[in-house]
């Protein structure tokens, strides 16, 4: 209540975001405790209320713009707010082009959360979507703090955010490092396993799995800033997504390798053996890969933000085990035909010797 004394944590407090604990942290009256999300408009040098408040925001979304690949915040109103909001921007456009703005970088609607101003957008023109996009000079970081204040604003419940603490994710960290432990060993085992299985042909499989590895981080560290945003943010689902793809592309060098095998007993020379080889195992290896990246796609399409991460690692994942699997592999063992040593059958995990 509003006569809690300062210091107090109240109990558990259960909303639809999740449980919150109250700190008091100083005297508030009652006065204080109003919660206008979106309230108020310039004018004349004074900020105008309107009558559009967190009830009407189904949710306020952290989000890349489409085009600049920018973060920005998505407002989402219900039908009544997507109504009131339209009547609002068209107000604050039209004073923005006649030029009638007390501000000098533009009329705003500036966004109260527990009588704390927290964003005040400029509005050029009359808004009617359902979507509003709030964009600027934002972070990643930054675009997903606002998103939570606004979100706390939509909460109906009469709470004024005096304060706030973020925990650090510590433990997830951790998980995360271990996955990656976990990973490396795993890369590290089915690389000797293949050189122990198929000699040569196994290194050259070891060979393509660390260009891939280190294709895979390229793409991580890279991919964001080339397109002007952050890089990749690597997540314990897309650890996962990643694991799954090193195993397609070990995967397809097994079929590859097992086929130059059969070929070299059906008595084909070395050469015809691993051209036979590659050929006659595409299309297995195609249509299995065609089959994840399909999956992939319908699990992004439906998904939750962690569904969704996990398929776009394994969706890149695939694509490059198959450049490795296939391109570089192939690459590695036509070069190694060059030697007279690596041209042997038991080079390539034939067990030549007769009972």
């Amino acid at each position: 209540g509003y006569e809690a004394p300062v210091g107090l944590v109240d109990q558990v407090v259960e909303t639809q975001f999740g449980y919150h604990l109250i700190d008091v942290t100083q005297p508030v009256t009652e006065a204080q405790y109003t919660f206008e999300l979106l309230g108020w408009t310039m004018n004349d040098e004074r900020w105008v209320e309107t009558s559009l408040t967190g009830k009407n925001l189904d949710k306020a979304v952290a989000d890349r713009d489409p085009n600049s690949f920018a973060p920005v915040v998505n407002l989402i109103f219900d039908n009544t707010g997507t109504d009131m909001f339209g009547q609002i921007s068209k107000r604050v456009a039209a004073r923005s082009q006649a030029g009638d703005c007390p501000l000098t970088e533009g009329c705003r609607i500036r966004i109260d959360v527990g009588g704390r101003a927290v964003t005040a957008p400029r509005v050029t023109e009359h808004l009617t979507q359902d979507v509003i996009t709030i964009t600027g000079r934002f972070t990643t970081e930054e675009s997903s703090a606002l998103a939570t204040s606004l979100n706390l604003g939509a909460i109906d419940a009469p709470i004024q955010l005096s304060g706030q603490m973020n925990i650090q994710p510590d433990l997830g960290e951790e998980q995360l490092s271990k996955s990656l432990k976990a990973g490396g060993a795993g890369l590290l085992g089915t690389m000797i396993f293949m050189i122990l299985i198929y000699r040569w042909a196994g290194l050259v499989a070891a060979i393509a799995l660390l260009l891939y590895t280190g294709l895979f981080l390229a793409i991580l560290k890279g991919w964001g800033p080339l397109l002007g945003g952050d890089p990749i943010v690597l997540s314990l689902a897309g650890v996962a997504g990643i694991a799954l793809s090193i195993g397609l592309a070990v995967d397809a060098n097994v079929l590859i390798f097992e086929r130059v095998k059969e070929e070299l007993r059906n008595g084909k020379n070395i050469y015809q053996a691993v051209e036979l080889g590659f050929n006659r195992a595409w299309s297995a290896i195609r249509d299995s890969n065609i089959t994840t990246l399909i999956t992939c796609i319908i699990l992004f399409s439906i998904g939750s933000s962690i569904v969704k991460g996990f398929a776009v690692m394994l969706i890149v994942g695939t694509l490059l085990s198959l450049f490795s699997a296939v391109t570089i592999s192939r690459a590695l063992l036509r070069l190694g035909l060059k030697s007279e040593i690596l041209r042997k059958p038991s080079m390539y995990g034939l067990n030549t010797t007769k009972k």
